[in-house]
C-alpha cells in the first residue's frame, strides 16, 4: 500500500534507496483487496516500507485508519493483516479499531531496534524504551492475547556491554510473543557507518545469539498460553 521512507533512522539506508514515502490511492488499495478475497485467498496482508504514514502524500489526505474503514465497507470477505508499523503510529484511536474488529488479526509486528535509551538515540529512533513499554501494555489491555513480533538490531556502533545487557533486561521484562533479530551491518551513506566504536563480527555474532534465545523463550512461553 505504500513505499518509501520519511525518517531517517542513522543505520537504514531506504530513504536513500527508494526516496520518499508514496502511497497507492485508497481506492486501488481497495479494489486490490477485493480482487485478492474473490480469488479464494482467505487473507491479504497491508505491507509497505512505512504504513503508519500511509496517506499522508494524497490529495485529501488519508490514514492507516481511514483506509482500514474503507475496506470494511467494501465487499472484502476475508481477514486482513497489518504489516509492520511505527511505534510512534499506533495511536489510540487505532488500536480501540483493531481491537473492535473481529476481520483484523490480532497481530501486531512493531520495530524496537534498540533496548536502551541512548542507542535509540544514536539511532534517532523518535521513542523511549518507557514509551515503548507503555505501548505494549495499552495494546494487550485491549487484546490480551494479541501476538506482539519485534524488530532489533544488535551491535550498533559503540553498543557496551553494559547496554546490550540492559537491552536483554529490558526485553526479559516486555510481554512480547516473537522476535525478530539482526545484527548491525554498515551501509554506506548513513550516518551510522560512520560512527566511532563499530563492533567485531564475532561479538554481534554473539550478542544476536544471545537475543534469539530471548526470542525462543518468549515464543514458547506465548503458545503455552493457549
Amino acid at each position: 500500500i505504500q513505499n518509501g521512507f520519511d525518517a531517517f533512522c542513522s543505520y537504514c539506508i531506504i530513504p536513500y534507496a527508494r526516496g520518499r514515502s508514496r502511497s497507492v490511492p485508497s481506492g486501488d488499495v481497495v479494489r486490490q483487496v477485493e480482487n485478492l478475497s474473490s480469488a479464494g485467498y482467505p487473507e491479504v496482508v497491508l505491507t509497505g516500507i512505512h504504513i503508519g504514514n500511509y496517506g499522508q502524500d494524497l490529495q485529501p489526505q488519508l490514514d492507516l485508519l481511514q483506509l482500514l474503514q474503507q475496506i470494511e465497507k467494501s465487499g472484502f470477505a476475508g481477514r486482513l493483516r497489518l504489516g509492520s508499523i511505527e511505534p510512534t503510529e499506533l495511536p489510540d484511536e487505532l488500536l480501540d479499531y483493531i481491537a473492535a474488529s473481529e476481520w483484523i488479526c490480532p497481530h501486531y509486528h512493531i520495530p524496537l531496534q534498540a533496548g536502551e535509551d541512548k542507542i535509540l538515540r544514536q539511532m534517532n529512533r523518535h521513542y523511549s524504551t518507557d514509551f515503548f513499554r507503555c505501548l505494549l501494555e495499552a495494546i494487550l489491555q485491549r487484546q490480551p492475547e494479541a501476538a506482539i513480533g519485534l524488530d532489533l538490531i544488535t551491535g550498533f556502533p559503540g553498543e557496551t556491554e553494559s547496554q546490550f545487557s540492559a537491552t536483554c533486561d529490558f526485553l526479559e521484562s516486555l510481554p512480547f510473543s516473537h522476535l525478530h533479530v539482526f545484527p548491525f551491518s554498515k551501509r554506506p551513506g548513513t550516518r551510522a557507518a560512520e560512527m566511532k566504536g563499530q563492533l567485531p563480527g564475532n561479538i554481534i555474532k554473539e550478542r544476536a545469539a544471545k537475543l534469539r534465545e530471548i526470542g525462543e523463550r518468549k515464543l514458547a512461553g506465548y503458545a503455552a498460553t493457549f
